[in-house]
Protein backbone atom coordinates (compact mmCIF):
# COMPACT_ATOMS: atom_id res chain seq x y z
CA UNK A 1 0.00 0.00 0.00
CA UNK A 2 1.59 3.77 -0.93
CA UNK A 3 -0.98 5.65 1.09
CA UNK A 4 -4.46 5.20 2.97
CA UNK A 5 -7.27 5.28 0.48
CA UNK A 6 -8.83 7.92 3.67
CA UNK A 7 -5.90 9.95 3.39
CA UNK A 8 -6.22 10.44 -0.05
CA UNK A 9 -10.00 10.99 -0.25
CA UNK A 10 -9.73 13.63 2.20
CA UNK A 11 -7.13 15.30 -0.26
CA UNK A 12 -9.38 14.91 -2.57
CA UNK A 13 -12.38 16.22 -1.10
CA UNK A 14 -10.78 19.45 0.81
CA UNK A 15 -8.70 20.50 -2.02
CA UNK A 16 -11.24 19.80 -5.09
CA UNK A 17 -14.77 18.45 -4.37
CA UNK A 18 -15.51 20.83 -1.71
CA UNK A 19 -14.05 23.76 -3.82
CA UNK A 20 -16.41 22.62 -7.41
CA UNK A 21 -19.07 21.27 -5.56
CA UNK A 22 -22.52 23.15 -6.28
CA UNK A 23 -20.17 26.05 -8.15
CA UNK A 24 -20.22 28.09 -10.76
CA UNK A 25 -17.19 27.24 -12.20
CA UNK A 26 -15.77 30.08 -14.93
CA UNK A 27 -12.47 32.07 -15.94
CA UNK A 28 -11.98 34.73 -13.96
CA UNK A 29 -9.77 36.49 -16.70
CA UNK A 30 -13.13 36.79 -18.87
CA UNK A 31 -15.14 40.13 -18.33
CA UNK A 32 -18.30 38.14 -19.56
CA UNK A 33 -17.53 35.36 -17.02
CA UNK A 34 -16.94 37.55 -13.68
CA UNK A 35 -20.10 39.57 -14.51
CA UNK A 36 -22.11 36.85 -14.39
CA UNK A 37 -20.52 35.59 -11.78
CA UNK A 38 -21.00 38.68 -9.72
CA UNK A 39 -24.75 38.24 -10.46
CA UNK A 40 -24.73 34.85 -9.51
CA UNK A 41 -23.08 35.77 -6.30
CA UNK A 42 -24.90 38.62 -5.06
CA UNK A 43 -28.72 38.29 -6.80
CA UNK A 44 -29.07 34.30 -5.41
CA UNK A 45 -26.41 33.63 -3.56
CA UNK A 46 -24.46 31.20 -6.04
CA UNK A 47 -21.19 29.78 -5.38
CA UNK A 48 -18.76 30.88 -7.94
CA UNK A 49 -14.95 29.72 -8.21
CA UNK A 50 -12.49 31.45 -10.31
CA UNK A 51 -9.86 29.90 -12.07
CA UNK A 52 -6.77 31.56 -14.30
CA UNK A 53 -7.33 29.54 -17.41
CA UNK A 54 -10.59 28.84 -19.64
CA UNK A 55 -11.97 26.09 -17.57
CA UNK A 56 -11.57 23.29 -20.55
CA UNK A 57 -11.93 19.19 -19.18
CA UNK A 58 -8.02 19.57 -20.26
CA UNK A 59 -7.38 22.91 -18.56
CA UNK A 60 -8.95 21.67 -15.36
CA UNK A 61 -7.47 18.22 -15.32
CA UNK A 62 -3.99 19.87 -15.86
CA UNK A 63 -5.21 22.26 -12.74
CA UNK A 64 -6.32 19.50 -10.57
CA UNK A 65 -3.21 17.52 -11.20
CA UNK A 66 -1.05 20.15 -9.89
CA UNK A 67 -2.71 21.04 -6.55
CA UNK A 68 -3.36 17.49 -5.85
CA UNK A 69 0.43 16.61 -6.35
CA UNK A 70 1.00 19.72 -3.94
CA UNK A 71 -0.68 17.78 -0.80
CA UNK A 72 1.06 14.70 -1.96
CA UNK A 73 4.58 15.49 -2.21
CA UNK A 74 4.35 16.75 1.48
CA UNK A 75 3.96 12.83 1.98
CA UNK A 76 6.53 11.86 -0.52
CA UNK A 77 4.04 10.94 -2.83
CA UNK A 78 3.00 11.84 -6.21
CA UNK A 79 0.07 11.23 -8.57
CA UNK A 80 1.17 10.39 -11.97
CA UNK A 81 -1.80 10.48 -13.89
CA UNK A 82 -5.28 11.68 -13.65
CA UNK A 83 -8.30 11.89 -15.88
CA UNK A 84 -11.24 13.93 -15.27
CA UNK A 85 -14.57 12.69 -16.70
CA UNK A 86 -17.50 15.27 -18.30
CA UNK A 87 -19.45 11.91 -19.75
CA UNK A 88 -18.87 8.08 -19.58
CA UNK A 89 -17.44 8.48 -22.65
CA UNK A 90 -15.87 12.43 -22.58
CA UNK A 91 -12.51 13.14 -20.65
CA UNK A 92 -9.69 14.14 -20.48
CA UNK A 93 -6.04 12.79 -19.06
CA UNK A 94 -3.46 14.68 -17.92
CA UNK A 95 0.05 13.23 -16.16
CA UNK A 96 3.67 14.06 -15.49
CA UNK A 97 4.37 13.20 -19.43
CA UNK A 98 2.23 16.41 -20.48
CA UNK A 99 4.39 18.69 -18.53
Amino acid sequence: MVVDFKELKKIVKEKIVDRFDHAFVYNGNDEGSCEIADYLESKIRQKVLPLDFRTTAENMSKWIYMVINVDLEKQGLKCVSLTLYETPTSYATYGENDK
